[in-house]
Parts: C-alpha cells; structure tokens; sequence
C-alpha cells in the first residue's frame, strides 16, 4: 500500500478510537441532556467529516496504486504487440525474398541468404517474448511457422552444417501437425523435403 492510504487508514482509525472514548467519557458526565445531545451532534459532525476526509485519502491511494499498475500493463502490453509485430513482418520479408529466389529458378543466391537471415531475426525477437506469451496457441504457432520457413530455407542451401538444426526444426513442427490442422500439408512438404535433403 502507498503511503497515501496509510495515512487514511490512520485518519479513520484515530477518529474510530476518538469517538468510542468520547461516548464512553461523557456518559460519567452530569449535564442536561439537551446539552449532552447537542455536543454528542457537534462532535458526531466533525467526526464523519474528517472521516469523509480519511476515505478520500484512502481512494485516492487506491487510485494512484491502480493507475500505476494499469500504465506499467499497457507499457508491457503495446511493448510485446510490437514485438509481435515485429516477428510477423520479418517472418513474411523472408518469404517474399525466397518467393524472388524461386522465381529466379534458385539462381538468385543471395535473395535465399537474406531469407534465412531475415528469418532468424524473427527467431531471435521470439526467443525474447516472455515465457506466458511465447506459450500462447497463436504465438506457438508462429514459432511453428519461424521454423517450418527456417527448415525449408536451409534445405534448399543445403548446407551439411545446417543439417541437424534443420531436422531439429521439423521434428518440432512435425510434433503439432494433429495441432494445426491447416498447415499440416505445407509443413509435412518441409518435413519431407529436409529429409530428403538431408537424410534421416
């Protein structure tokens, strides 16, 4: 709790323990009790006045506490939608490079290298995605999609280096095909085509 709400809780608890002593200290009094009453409505005023006072306090700290928290979630919040977004648009500028290598009947080398590596940027921000939001069905699948594309990227260099992790990539996609069931056909093409590539 903020020091806000601290100091209302003490307000309300002062005055709790004022107006309890105060009924118990005037009932020894001798007074007319028209008098009593009189000073019993006075006192009862200042009381919930200053008590109104302690709640206001209170709120406020309240507000301030979940002010707080609720711009820090934001923050956090439009900091992994970008990086989201981040993935997702270096994850399709490297397919559309290895769409032109294709199209280049594979001749243009480099636009495959920038493929690979503009999809391993997409790997490396994932790989920075909290753990509760990496988890999540749609970001599993994206890592899925990163590393089908990465599989299938590396297959076609055909590079014995590349061998193992290419494998390892498809293992994993080929893991949650019964998953996501309309990717299936495409990821099961990369599956097959590193172990041809590649051998078993």
């Amino acid at each position: 709790m903020t020091k806000t709400v601290w100091v209302g809780l003490i307000i309300i608890a002062l005055l709790v323990g004022l107006f309890i002593g105060y009924c118990i200290w005037t009932s020894t009094w001798t007074m007319p009790q028209a008098l009593k009453y009189d000073l019993f409505k006075d006192i009862l005023t200042i009381v919930l006045a200053v008590l109104a006072v302690g709640i206001t306090v209170i709120g406020y700290g309240i507000y301030l506490i979940l002010s707080e928290r609720l711009k820090t979630e934001s923050a956090s919040t439009a900091r992994i939608e970008t990086q989201i977004g981040s993935i997702r648009l270096f994850i399709q500028s490297g397919f559309t490079f290895w769409r032109s290598y294709d199209n280049s009947r594979k001749r243009q080398k480099q636009y495959l290298e920038m493929a690979i590596e503009l999809t391993e940027i997409a790997l490396s921000y994932f790989s920075k995605l909290p753990d509760d939001e990496a988890g999540k069905r749609e970001n599993d699948k994206l890592l899925c999609q990163i590393k089908n594309n990465l599989a299938y990227y590396y297959a076609e260099r055909n590079r014995t280096a590349d061998g193992d992790l290419a494998k390892e990539y498809v293992e994993y996609i080929h893991e949650r095909l019964s998953k996501y069931s309309d990717l299936r056909e495409a990821w099961q093409d990369t599956y097959e085509f590193v172990h041809q590539q590649y051998g078993s």
